[in-house]
């Protein structure tokens, strides 16, 4: 497992979240879990009570082609009948 980003969390707080990375096999498959665990303290003692998945905003370098443009491979023919 590794830890990523820690929030909060110290003796002095009530709350506080960690986010992480598991790898595991299941079936002899390898798999990857990415979380943030919220964590809340009551009577001195730390408690998992929810978690987000950690959204990741995706940005394309290039303009967007759609299926009648031409291809942008340069073959002159219409991107769903080329490269699509």
């Amino acid at each position: 497992m590794e830890i990523i980003k820690t929030e909060k969390g110290t003796a002095s707080d009530t709350e506080g979240s960690v986010e992480f990375i598991a790898k595991y096999r299941e079936k002899l498959k390898k798999h990857t879990h990415h979380e943030v665990a919220k964590f809340v303290k009551k009577d001195g003692k730390w408690f998992f009570y929810d978690s987000d998945l950690p959204f990741k905003q995706v940005v394309n370098e290039t303009p967007k082609v759609g299926r009648n443009d031409i291809c942008p491979c340069g073959s002159g023919k219409k991107y769903k009948k080329c490269c699509g």
